[in-house]
């Protein structure tokens, strides 16, 4: 059941994602601008954070190591 669960909350956090961002490509477009460069950016730079805060260096605790 927790699966279920799990799956139905990944699934609606993506189309909760994909909704967000066409609607800003929606505004950026009646606002004149390039809306697919707009929504393709917002759409990204998320991407880069999560990559940076995965493959940061871990701080080493010096306790540990004696």
């Amino acid at each position: 059941m927790k699966q279920i669960w799990q799956f139905l909350g990944g699934f609606l956090s993506v189309l909760l994602y994909l909704w967000f961002f066409y609607r800003i490509r929606v505004d950026a477009e009646e606002r004149g601008l390039k809306g697919g460069w707009v929504a393709l950016f917002a759409m990204i730079w998320p991407v880069f954070i999560l990559i940076y805060l995965v493959l940061r260096p871990k701080k080493i605790n010096k306790e540990e190591i004696k």
